[in-house]
This record gives structure tokens, C-alpha cells and sequence, in this order.
């Protein structure tokens, strides 16, 4: 890995089946060369695959990556792109239903809040303390994480086992 370099991965937790070419080719784009996923099929959706691939290329391929897939139809992934000595990286996730979100991430993969997000949180009078937590969950993706969390879970044939909120 050159200095000018850093590496990251692509977590496609599902695609349906006929656009994962497409996917090779946006991240192929994204960090200079062509890519070629093992593609496994994906047991919570129908005609639907994902894989991992671990890359390397250019600072900011990541936004790129992220960049030329979000918004596309049923698909749900993650970005990661990490930083080089002292930066921190970057975090992309995206599912169809919460659309996008980003977040910088320090060296042990810790989220990184400004300063001028936690104030405005503070400062919004209109926030009760449910609130408060609600708002602080959602600056830190925890929507997104526990959509996602049935999807990252599912093994090469392992069982799915579907959880269910009662009462």
C-alpha cells in the first residue's frame, strides 16, 4: 500500500441478484481496477446475493464507492475506508428504507460527534430526554445498525432465526 493509498471494505449485505455486475463495475470505477465478488446468495430476500471485498486504492475511494450506489434500489450496504496514521476513517451505510448515513470513525473504529452536532442537540429546547436519546441513537446510526443486524448476521448456511417484539 502506497502512501497515497489506503484500503477499506464493502460489505453488500443484499443486491438483487440481476445488479450485482453493476456493483463490480461502481466499485471497480472507484478505486482504479476491475473487481470480480464472490457473490453468495442472500436467505433473507428473494433472488438477492451479498458479499464483502476487502479493497484498496486512492484516499476518498470510499465516498466514491458509497457515493455511486446510494439510492439504488433494494440494496443494502456498508462502506468503510480507513485512515492513515493519526486520521481517522470514514463509514457509509445505507439501507433503502433509512437512506443514507456517514459518519467519521477514529483509529480504534470509534464514532466521531463534532463538538457543534452534541451543542445543537444541548441547545434544541424542544427536546425532551426521550427525545434526547432518540436524536443522539440516530447521530450515531443506530437505526441503521439495527436494521442491518439480521442481514450481518446471516452465516453461509447457517439457520435464520427471525426475532418478534410481543407485548
Amino acid at each position: 500500500m502506497s502512501e497515497e493509498n489506503t484500503r477499506g471494505v464493502v460489505f453488500i449485505h443484499a443486491a438483487p441478484n440481476a445488479v450485482s455486475p453493476h456493483i463490480e463495475w461502481a466499485v471497480g470505477r472507484a478505486i482504479g481496477m476491475a473487481v470480480n465478488f464472490d457473490w453468495r446468495p442472500q436467505p433473507l430476500i428473494r433472488d438477492s446475493v451479498r458479499t464483502e471485498f476487502t479493497w484498496f486504492g486512492p484516499h476518498g475511494a470510499g465516498s466514491l464507492i458509497a457515493s455511486s450506489l446510494i439510492g439504488w434500489r433494494d440494496v443494502r450496504f456498508e462502506i468503510t475506508e480507513d485512515g492513515d496514521a493519526g486520521d481517522g476513517g470514514e463509514r457509509w451505510i445505507y439501507t433503502p428504507t433509512l437512506g443514507a448515513f456517514h459518519i467519521h470513525v477514529d483509529d480504534a473504529g470509534n464514532y466521531l460527534v463534532t463538538e457543534n452536532r452534541l451543542r445543537a442537540l444541548m441547545e434544541d429546547l424542544s427536546l425532551d430526554a426521550r427525545s434526547l436519546r432518540d436524536e443522539l441513537d440516530r447521530t450515531l446510526g443506530g437505526p441503521w445498525d439495527r436494521e442491518l443486524d439480521t442481514f450481518r448476521g446471516v452465516a453461509d448456511g447457517a439457520p435464520v432465526t427471525w426475532l418478534h417484539s410481543v407485548g
